[in-house]
This record gives C-alpha cells, sequence and structure tokens, in this order.
C-alpha cells in the first residue's frame, strides 16, 4: 500500500515536471520564432530542454527518430516552421500509456 502510494506521488511529481518544462519550450519557441522561421522554413522541429534538438522535412520520420534516441519524454515538443498566425505546436500525451477504453 505505502509503495503505491510512493510509485503515485513520484509519478505525479514527473508529471509536474515535465508540464513545467513543456511550457518553458513552448514559451522558447515563441521567443524564437523568428529565428526558427528564418533557419528552419517549412521544417518540423523537435525542441527540448528549450533547444532545437532535431530538424526535418517531414513530422514522420523526425517523430520516429526521436522516439528511438532515448524514448520520448513528456516535455518534448514538436514546431512546425512558418509565419502563419497561429503556430503549430504539438505536444505528446500519455504516449507510452496505452489505452484504456473498452
Amino acid at each position: 500500500m505505502l509503495q503505491n502510494v510512493r510509485e503515485k506521488v513520484a509519478e505525479i511529481g514527473q508529471e509536474v515536471v515535465d508540464n513545467r518544462n513543456r511550457e518553458a519550450n513552448i514559451a522558447w519557441i515563441m521567443a524564437n520564432r523568428q529565428d526558427l522561421i528564418e533557419n528552419y522554413p517549412s521544417r518540423w522541429i523537435a525542441v527540448d530542454r528549450e533547444s532545437v534538438q532535431l530538424v526535418h522535412i517531414e513530422f514522420d520520420p523526425l517523430f520516429k527518430i526521436m522516439h528511438e534516441r532515448a524514448g520520448l519524454n513528456g516535455s518534448l515538443v514538436f514546431y512546425y516552421s512558418n509565419s502563419y498566425m497561429i503556430p503549430m505546436i504539438l505536444r505528446l500525451c500519455d504516449v507510452d500509456s496505452p489505452s484504456t477504453t473498452d
């Protein structure tokens, strides 16, 4: 019982950290959006730890490569670098957790 509580507390703590880091990554993208557009026009960009991790012209290969590197963490975000009014930023939600719907 106590072990289950500890595991749940650790899981919630990790979610809080991931959410904070994800928000920092999104803020970094927004602050550096113009530079990203100029350097990587019409490219998908994987951003983690407030820096560019990898760039690719297509999303699927980028996603696969990032998954193979070290798994996908909760703070990783993907940004499509363009000058549209609303930026396209994708975040991961429970990637490692399979759906439990019946």
